[in-house]
Formats: structure tokens, sequence, C-alpha cells
């Protein structure tokens, strides 16, 4: 099922990211500018791509979304582990199998690199990079050495998804992926996870300690009755529930110096 942006769902994406004040938020040789869990994908406008991707991905939900701009660099191949933070990944094995997360990506800038995937690989080289990335980190010596010398071999089984504007791409996060060298791109890509993935505070609280980028996820803590894990089916992911948490979050919390002052209060947004 064909999923695509038309021009002014482009435009709107474009200047709703302009309007932020987006950071790298890290690996800035990679990302000029990053912005995570903004919800564009919420805004009136797009609610017809909402519905195509929900069908296109009946056993997910949608997450969150997240804009990239970089300066036109390839993307080494790789598999997502920051950006996974909020959710528990017990097994990578079982999710790359029962393909646990999955995004859409749009180009919303012309000639920008191609999204690359290579699913037809053995399942163990996406573990392999998985585990590499988690002891040693993303673009660390130790994962560009292991791309470097797994590469010839990935060439092979590489698929080539169309960088047209506004071309939706779907690919699974834990499989390997890159995307190609080309001119100056905006992306802009929508998370999913499978209803039976499991989400937690903890998880939660990891994933903001592990990436910045993943502050802006912190929300979710609030959506979780508890600090149990909880199936992702089982909770409310529409904007609705998110602004409830929101508002139930912003509530004054007490807070001391690292220098031992008294206890003052400061509002949490």
């Amino acid at each position: 099922m064909a999923i695509a942006l038309t021009d002014a769902q482009v435009r709107s994406l474009r200047a709703r990211f302009d309007a932020h004040d987006a950071t790298p938020q890290a690996h800035s040789s990679t990302w000029s500018r990053r912005l995570y869990a903004p919800f564009f994908i919420d805004a009136p406008e797009m609610a017809d791509v909402k519905r195509a991707i929900t069908r296109a991905h009946p056993r997910h939900v949608v997450a969150f979304d997240i804009v990239f701009e970089s300066r036109g660099n390839e993307t080494a191949w790789h598999t997502d582990y920051e950006s996974l933070g909020p959710f528990v990944v017990r097994d990578a094995l079982v999710a790359m199998r029962d393909r646990h997360f999955v995004s859409v990506h749009f180009n919303l800038t012309k000639d920008g690199g191609a999204l690359v995937t290579c699913e037809r690989a053995p399942m163990w080289l996406d573990w392999l990079t998985y585990r590499c990335i988690v002891a040693f980190g993303i673009y660390s010596t130790a994962h560009r050495l292991l791309t470097r010398i797994a590469g010839p071999f990935l060439a092979a089984f590489a698929s080539h998804a169309p960088n047209a504007v506004g071309a939706g791409n779907s690919f699974d996060n834990m499989r390997l992926h890159k995307v190609t060298a080309g001119a100056p791109r905006i992306s802009y890509v929508v998370r999913l996870a499978h209803k039976d993935a499991l989400i937690s505070r903890e998880a939660v609280r990891r994933g903001v300690e592990r990436s910045a980028a993943c502050a802006a996820l912190g929300f979710l803590s609030e959506t979780l009755p508890d600090e149990r894990e909880h199936r992702v089916g089982d909770l409310d992911w529409s904007g609705e529930a998110r602004e409830a948490s929101a508002r139930k979050g912003a509530t004054t919390a007490t807070v001391t110096t690292a220098a031992g002052a008294d206890a003052k209060s400061a509002r949490v947004s």
C-alpha cells in the first residue's frame, strides 16, 4: 500500500520544523538538526497520512515521529538502538523476527539520499550489528569497522527505496539500513511499535539517560499506570491521551540544589 505526502503536507512539515529550535542533540557529524517527538503526525493536515500508515501496519501503533536534517552525507549501515529507548527489548532476535519496531521514512527535500534496507540478509548480521552498537555506540570505531568489513556482503542484499519527495518507505528499525549520500536533506520519520512490544517507566528512564534526544520521550512515563511492563497495544496512543498526560505531568515538583540548599518549587514541563 503506497503512502505519500502531498506537496502541501511537505510544506507544512518543513514550516513546522523550521519553527522549532531544533539542534543535533547527538551525532552532530551526521545530523545538523534533529527533532524528536514533535507529533506533527497529529496535526489536522496529516490525518489522512496517519490513517494510511495504520491501515498499512494494523499490528502496530503510531508511537512518535522524528525530523532529521543532514548535510547530505551518507548515513552508514546501522540498526537503531538509542531511539528505541522507551521500549523494552528483552530479546533482540525476537524483536527483529516479529518486526517490533517499524518506521515510515519520507524525504522532504529534492535529490536527498535514498533509504537502503537489507532485510534479505541473514538476521545474525543485524543481531551482531545491534550488539556492537549497544556495547560500543553507534558510529563508534567498532561499529564503523564492522560495517566496513560487512559492507560488500550487504551490498548484495541491499534494496534501494525511491527518494522522491513525499514518498513513504517502510523499514524495520532493528534490521540493517542506511541512507545514501545526496543533496542536503530533511527527512520525516514516523515510528511505529508492535502492539505486542513492551514499554515500562524504567525503560523510558534508561532511554533518556542513554541519549539526550530521547528526553523528548520522557512524557511516556506519565502514560503508564505503574512500574510494571505493559503491552504497547494495551495503551492509548492517541493525541488526546498524550495531551492529558502532559497536563498531568505539568505539576509542581520539589527539587534540591546540588549545594544542599532548601528545596524549592519548580514547574515540570
